[in-house]
């Protein structure tokens, strides 16, 4: 990442009680002044961000539904000139 700072820290509000929370980590002044977003899906298994429950939840474990990842996707693309 080539970040020169310590990533700022937010937890989160928890608004599907899912089982899941989510601490998001901003590093900024990153390699071309880039700002590089990282989130930490807490008790959270192997699945898609907003997803439906899993079939197999006790193989791939707990859908978090606090975000959708299509929605932060999109979000990131659309902000690029």
């Amino acid at each position: 990442m080539g970040c020169r700072h310590l990533a700022n820290e937010q937890e989160l509000p928890d608004t599907k009680n899912d089982g899941t929370t989510i601490t998001k980590f901003e590093y900024q002044r990153c390699k071309s002044n880039s700002l590089v977003t990282l989130y930490r899906i807490n008790d959270g298994g192997h699945t898609w961000l907003g997803a439906k429950s899993a079939i197999l939840k006790r193989i791939v474990g707990k859908t978090s539904k606090d975000i959708i990842a299509c929605d932060e996707m999109w979000e990131f693309f659309s902000s690029l000139k």
